[in-house]
């Protein structure tokens, strides 16, 4: 799980007269640009925070966005996610918008499996409408579930071909704003990130929730409920040969195309390997 975007306002009275920089390092140059969202100018830093102010009179503040590459680029300075979060919640400042990310790689029926699926409408959750917008040049695909406008939003695309890197590579990502967002980094304020990966997958699950045999394994939901393994050696072992082993069993009875059990057996074998 990945945190892959961040904004949060700061209003106040010394925001209201310019560009006011946290004491965050952002970067070690930056410039001035035009403003938007209102704002008549900004100020971006060559990590690529973008830091916009002067509301034309109106108390709007500072806004501050840290994109996908920005955050990335911030944390090879020493400067994770929640460390951004903390200095602007310990501010006061609102959180407008965070973006979560959750990554499947090596299954190559995963994207396929869900764009059929968006096309059928056989998914469950929040979202009522849904789009697929496929890119004939690269080969790669978008499925949009939900409105962008609401409060929670995701979209499932080829992260691989949109990264130029290739691969299997699927990326599943939740746009949450407004006082869910704010909620989620009251919790990374609070735990870390450490909390945020269960808040991810609950999100995404609640506006949707697929039924095939890549989504059931990479997210828990009513779908498929296999209990939580216990601690011990033996409660793990009878767990594994009897909730895991049933609701496999009972998916590939249900979708006998999937070949849910060889996939399984095949990625046990590739962690096998890889210890």
């Amino acid at each position: 799980m990945s945190v892959d975007y961040l904004a949060f306002t700061a209003k106040g009275k010394a925001h209201k007269a310019g560009f006011v920089p946290p004491p965050i390092t952002f970067g070690q140059t930056w410039k001035q640009d035009v403003g938007r969202f209102g704002y008549k100018q900004s100020a971006k830093y060559d990590s690529g925070v973008v830091v916009l102010y002067d509301g034309g009179g109106q108390d709007m503040g500072n806004h501050y966005i840290y994109s996908g590459q920005a955050i990335t680029n911030l944390m090879t300075t020493g400067t994770p996610p929640d460390k951004i979060v903390a200095w602007h919640m310990g501010k006061g400042h609102v959180c407008k918008r965070i973006d979560l990310a959750v990554d499947v790689k090596d299954d190559e029926y995963f994207m396929e499996d869900v764009k059929n699926a968006a096309r059928q409408g056989a998914y469950s959750g929040s979202a009522r409408s849904t789009s697929l917008i496929e890119d004939v040049k690269t080969g790669g695909a978008t499925v949009y579930m939900g409105k962008r406008t609401s409060p929670k939003f995701v979209r499932i695309y080829d992260k691989g071909v949109e990264s130029g890197q290739g691969g299997l590579w699927v990326r599943v990502e939740a746009e949450v704003k407004g006082l869910v967002a704010h909620g989620i980094c009251k919790a990374i304020e609070t735990n870390g990130l450490v909390s945020v990966s269960s808040v991810a997958q609950s999100v995404i699950c609640d506006v949707c929730q697929f039924k095939t045999a890549g989504w059931l394994l990479a997210f828990s939901g009513d779908a498929l409920p296999i209990a939580r393994p216990q601690f011990r050696e033996a409660d793990t072992e009878a767990w594994l040969l009897s909730t895991c082993a049933r609701s496999l069993a009972r998916y590939e009875l249900e979708n006998p195309d999937s070949k849910i059990i060889e996939r399984f057996m095949l990625a046990v074998e590739t962690l096998l390997f890889d210890q």
